[in-house]
């Protein structure tokens, strides 16, 4: 695979997660992701037969076996066009947090709607296609052909008063339907056109006329829901406590001296909404309270910084609050150990006196034989992986860490409920379900 050209502001992360910088016809390995912005494009080659155009805010993970291929569209819209039939031994599928299509040999675009739903839109061939919910295993499947659009449905909990948890809304669509962003490659390929118009009767050539103003009205049209977006965002209350209050002793956050200056956050002002600065006094000296303790940026305790031992443990504060847990428990990832299994993790979270986890990498590794195309070899370290294979609740209050290059890998039929805080250092692959009522 080949990110063959980009367009705008477009980013790709390795596997590890770390920035790569974009060079024409740059390989893309397994596990990479690419990500575009506002009126951001990007072109993903896996030969000369097979295309894929990444749509403005979107973002896809490769993921590569042999000739076995398959993009994941994480977010956003994500055009196809396979202009030759697979071999038999090659496979290319789509697939979303709702969906998954095997591809033969056949064009159209996929648009993730929600983490709840996804449509396809056929323009020429045909695709089998299923939606699985992930919490009963439910499965359905359709095969649609060209000219048909199918929108794939997870239903939440308590949704439909029957058992069903999936459905596949099937229908046509008209050249209007067509987003922008297919619309200039369309007007670029003739050839497409007159397939598209064989096999569905979809006029995309008199429609492509007016390609460039279909895509000026859809990048308006994201640039005023993505400044909606951020004026919520910036409305939020978790908005404003992302910064750290203190760092290495100095006040970092301009607090206000009255309430009329501007509202302290209620969850720095409430040590019982998860933490604060244990006291309803701005000027209250680090190391009261369940909060943000001194000498980090990211809540967790730096004992070699004022204040940082616990991050809490202030006799200050509110006087009916309840103070937060004081211990940072931390644990190592280790071959032949149970210590970061989910029951154990869980075990520790509903422990009175936990108030974090942080998971540290393994330090002695094993180490896999890596050699890309064209290129000398080289033994790498196997990821550190918290493989959840059965439910984790973090509870309102409590944080669990993953260290920077610490994987979390949810399987399949497991939930992860993050009522606290989950940060992770390193990739998630979610194969199961995250509730999030926390951050």
């Amino acid at each position: 695979m080949q990110l063959m050209k980009t367009e705008g502001e477009v980013s790709v992360l390795n596997a590890a997660g770390k920035n790569i910088s974009i060079i024409d016809h740059m390989k893309l390995y397994n596990g990479y992701r690419t990500s575009t912005e506002e009126s951001s494009y990007g072109w993903i080659s896996l030969d000369s037969e097979k295309l894929a155009k990444l749509d403005a805010v979107s973002e896809t993970e490769v993921r590569k076996k042999g000739k076995q291929l398959e993009i994941l569209l994480k977010s956003g819209n994500l055009f196809f066009d396979v202009s030759e039939p697979l071999e038999e031994e090659e496979t290319l599928n789509i697939r979303t947090s709702t969906m998954v299509m095997g591809i033969r040999g056949t064009s159209g675009w996929v648009k993730v709607i929600d983490r709840w739903r996804t449509r396809v839109y056929l323009l020429e061939g045909t695709v089998v296609c299923y939606v699985t919910d992930p919490v009963t295993g439910q499965i359905k499947s359709t095969t649609l052909s060209a000219g048909e659009m199918a929108e794939f449905v997870v239903y939440e909990e308590g949704q439909r008063q029957d058992e069903e948890r999936c459905d596949i809304l099937r229908q046509g669509f008209t050249e209007e339907d067509i987003d922008g962003f297919v619309l200039v490659e369309l007007k670029e390929n003739e050839p497409l056109r007159g397939k598209i118009e064989k096999a569905s009767g979809l006029d995309t050539g008199s429609a492509a006329n007016g390609a460039e103003e279909r895509l000026s009205a859809d990048q308006k049209q994201m640039k005023d829901a993505m400044d909606h977006i951020r004026e919520e965002y910036g409305k939020q209350e978790n908005h404003i406590s992302r910064d750290p209050v203190w760092v290495k002793g100095r006040e970092t956050a301009e607090m206000p001296e009255t309430e009329e200056e501007g509202e302290i956050p209620e969850r720095v002002r409430n040590p019982e909404r998860g933490g604060g600065m244990g006291s309803n006094d701005p000027g209250t000296p680090p190391g009261g309270g369940g909060g943000v303790p001194d000498g980090t940026s990211n809540g967790i305790a730096d004992p070699s910084e004022p204040g940082g031992e616990s991050g809490g443990g202030s006799s200050g504060g509110n006087s009916g609050g309840v103070q937060d847990p004081v211990e940072v428990h931390s644990v190592t990832l280790t071959d032949g150990t149970d210590s970061t299994s989910a029951e154990n993790l869980n075990n520790l979270l509903n422990s009175p006196d936990v108030g974090e986890i942080v998971v540290k990498k393994n330090p002695n590794p094993n180490k896999t034989w890596y050699q890309p195309t064209d290129t000398p070899g080289e033994w790498i370290d196997d990821p550190s992986v918290v493989n959840v294979d059965s439910d984790i609740t973090i509870p309102a209050g409590k944080t669990l860490t993953l260290e920077e290059d610490v994987d979390m890998t949810i399987e399949a039929g497991n939930t992860v409920t993050i009522d606290g805080t989950l940060n992770v250092g390193g990739m998630m692959t979610n194969n199961g379900t995250i509730i999030v009522t926390g951050s």
